[in-house]
């Protein structure tokens, strides 16, 4: 009786946590919205910049750029790529 009591007390309380894991989940498509909504609003309020930098980092998201580092040696180039 008291396991069966704590299954139902268990499910009561990840069913009321459910909307609040979900609201709070990141996702990139969550991400690239959230992202979208920054660039329009900084564009709308002229702030080019801002509205720039949230473009650059939502292609960073999608995969469109990559940070490259490069490290020279006399003996050979070596690059690392994320």
């Amino acid at each position: 009786m008291e396991n069966a009591l704590q299954t139902i007390i268990t499910a009561k309380i990840n069913e009321l946590r459910a909307p609040a894991i979900e609201k709070a989940e990141l996702t990139v498509e969550k991400y690239l919205i959230e992202l979208a909504e920054l660039r329009d609003t900084a564009k709308a309020a002229g702030q080019i910049a801002a509205a720039i930098r949230a473009e650059e980092l939502r292609g960073k998201v999608a995969g469109f750029y990559t940070d490259r580092l490069e490290l020279y040696s006399p003996i050979r180039m070596v690059v690392f790529d994320d």
